[in-house]
């Protein structure tokens, strides 16, 4: 119970984090992510299906890799 308080708690400080950091950021810091947006959906979308990929692996097997 306590790693998954753990994983809860620094998801949440993560989020507080980066939701601050966007408050406080200039249209000047702004422009050049958006300017490569495309990418990061493009990357994104293959690291969700690596992702997917690997779960459909784990499923299929009799005995899990990380024990």
């Amino acid at each position: 119970m306590g790693a998954v308080a753990l994983a809860a708690f620094v998801f949440v400080v993560l989020l507080l984090v980066a939701s601050i950091t966007v408050s406080f950021a200039s249209s000047e810091w702004i422009r050049p992510a958006r300017m490569v947006g495309g990418g990061v959906r493009r990357w994104s979308g293959y690291i969700l299906m690596f992702v997917g990929a690997w779960f459909l692996l784990l499923s299929v097997l009799s005995s899990p890799i990380i024990s």
